[in-house]
């Protein structure tokens, strides 16, 4: 599977969204007319995925979003309209990501925010408008983070603050 073809007039999802598995998977651009998925949007050990665009309209996710061991996504730039995620935010193993510009937008995360063993990952810029977690914020593994900047607003964790083994 190359692309999304087919699924031009989807506009939202009452439910589980998993995009998972796909090696060849280079593009999500026939999901631009996607609003809103209800509950989880997980998008995982997609090999060939260079970016999210296509990803560009959504508003919200009513659960967990997950983007997990996508080896060579860059950036988050799509979730520009995505004011808050109503679960988890998890941004794990994407050994090329190398800014979360994207998600300026994100004021509030209802859950958890996991930012774990993404390799190049220097800062933090791009979670610039975040003011709460209301679960734990988990920073680790990130070999070349550098500083925390981009979590100048933030005001209240719900939960644990753990920093640890960002070398």
């Amino acid at each position: 599977l190359t692309n999304l073809t087919g699924l031009e007039s989807l506009t939202s999802i009452e439910g589980v969204l998993y995009i998972t598995g796909n090696n060849a998977l280079t593009n999500l651009a026939a999901l631009n007319a996607l609003t809103s998925v209800s509950s989880v949007l997980a998008i995982a050990d997609n090999g060939s995925l260079t970016n999210l665009s296509g990803l560009d309209n959504l508003t919200e996710v009513g659960g967990d979003l997950l983007i997990r061991n996508n080896n060579v996504l860059s950036n988050l730039t799509p979730f520009n309209n995505l004011a808050s995620i109503n679960g988890d935010l998890e941004i794990t193993g994407n050994e090329s990501l190398i800014s979360l510009s994207g998600l300026e937008s994100i004021i509030n995360i209802s859950g958890n925010l996991l930012i774990e063993n993404d390799d190049i990952l220097s800062g933090l810029t791009g979670l610039n408008a975040l003011t709460s977690i209301e679960g734990d914020l988990w920073i680790r593994f990130n070999d070349a983070l550098t500083n925390l900047t981009g979590l100048g607003n933030l005001y209240s964790v719900g939960g644990e603050l753990y920093i640890g083994y960002n070398t």
